[in-house]
């Protein structure tokens, strides 16, 4: 079902239902009684990690065409956008998708929920069932271990 909604793609079909699953057990490790319809609710987390992985891939197309746009823009001798930084920005996207990829779980969905969806921290911790506090340690770590990973990229 993952492959259909995106659109054939079998690797991200497969991150999808591990990450599903790591979800769906981290929430029955916390609520032991589980829910009512294991099946509907689980595909329903899949579901929702497939049109994230969607909307990311478009954000990710937008960002590579407006890059295109600075890289033209750079190539005019009048522009104020020097070669050198719209290449950097160029390879800063992958690394950056690379580099949240390869947070924990945990940080990755919380740091996704705020910095690609633009949730407000109140929205985060009731999608996530994590305290305030814990919602900003858990930004914290994400951009301070980010901060460390694209350290070679400083702008």
């Amino acid at each position: 079902m993952s492959v259909r909604w995106l659109r054939g793609n079998r690797s991200d079909a497969e991150d999808v239902v591990s990450f599903a699953a790591l979800k769906a057990l981290d929430f029955l490790e916390r609520h032991p009684a589980g829910v009512q319809q294991f099946r509907p609710w689980a595909l329903r987390i899949v579901r929702n990690l497939c049109a994230d992985v969607r909307r990311q891939r478009m954000r990710r197309s937008e960002l590579s065409a407006d890059t295109e746009v600075s890289d033209e823009v750079a190539d005019r001798p009048s522009s104020e956008v020097a070669p050198d930084r719209a290449l950097l920005r160029h390879e800063l996207i992958p690394a950056l998708d690379d580099a949240v990829a390869e947070l924990s779980p945990s940080l990755r969905s919380t740091f996704h929920l705020r910095y690609f969806d633009d949730l407000p921290y109140d929205e985060i911790c009731r999608r996530l069932e994590i305290s305030p506090e814990n919602a900003r340690k858990r930004i914290e770590n994400a951009r301070k271990r980010l901060r460390l990973r694209l350290a070679s990229y400083a702008l």
